[in-house]
């Protein structure tokens, strides 16, 4: 592991395989760096991977209330460490906050992809209610049922494996999270700026919920290509790992 301080002093730890260029990828809620498992092996076969872990998450440093903002300094930070200019992946709330890192040093980030940055509207209507879970299980099962659309017989198969007592675990970040998301005021041309090659991903199943952020985005960032899971939701770097892998690949290959 490697760890840098964030702007305002939190330390932020990540993992660093494989070699080549310089590949970030920042998860999302409820979870850490393991997220890229199973991504990860066909990504370091052609770049170094800097996998992060998100404040409040495996071996970085605590998740107290928060602005996205520092988030946002805590991708900057990484980026900085690397010495070196990246290509920066993320995922749910973790593009979010590889967009907003992507403003603060658009020279140091080569290529851009995010996959589903949840709308703050979402998470006024879903984590609200949600933070008065006080049992960690039935939190993660509704958040995951409609706060991100997975279908039940999909919770229900996780609920059966070790994932659950993980997931559980990080339910407490949830507060700070959401509350961080739900202030945040997202304006899309803040970031019309960007010049580096976008790329913008959905499942099918979970566009109309979660593709609203994306969908802003494409006029102020006119220049980003887009791509579709047919099939998949919200998690196709798990469900689909070939083919989350292969897309991200040949986009970062051009």
């Amino acid at each position: 592991m490697e760890y840098v301080t964030s702007a305002d002093g939190t330390q932020i730890s990540y993992e660093r395989t494989g070699s080549g260029p310089l590949l970030l990828l920042v998860h999302g809620s409820l979870s850490d760096r393991s997220a890229w498992a199973f991504v990860r092996p066909a990504f370091q076969q052609h770049y170094t991977v800097l996998a992060m872990d998100r404040r409040g998450r495996g071996e970085s440093g605590p998740s107290t209330p928060h602005a996205l903002e520092r988030e946002f300094e805590d991708v900057v930070a990484v980026i900085e460490a690397a010495g070196e200019p990246v290509d920066l992946v993320g995922h749910s709330f973790g593009a979010h906050c590889a967009l907003g890192a992507a403003v603060l040093v658009p020279e140091r980030v080569k290529h851009l992809v995010l996959y589903e940055p949840p709308p703050g509207d979402l998470a006024q209507a879903e984590l609200t209610p949600l933070m008065e879970v006080t049992d960690p299980s039935e939190g993660v099962e509704r958040f995951m049922l409609h706060g991100i659309g997975m279908p039940p017989n999909q919770v229900a198969a996780l609920k059966a494996t070790p994932y659950w007592a993980f997931a559980t675990g990080l339910w407490p970040t949830m507060a700070a999270e959401g509350a961080a998301l739900m202030e945040h005021r997202f304006d899309a041309q803040r970031f019309s700026s960007l010049e580096m090659p976008a790329l913008f991903l959905v499942g099918s199943q979970s566009e109309e919920l979660l593709g609203g952020v994306l969908r802003d985005l494409r006029p102020a960032m006119p220049h980003a290509e887009s791509v579709t899971f047919e099939g998949h939701g919200h998690a196709a770097n798990l469900t689909a790992s070939k083919l989350f892998a292969e897309t991200v690949r040949e986009f970062l290959s051009r």
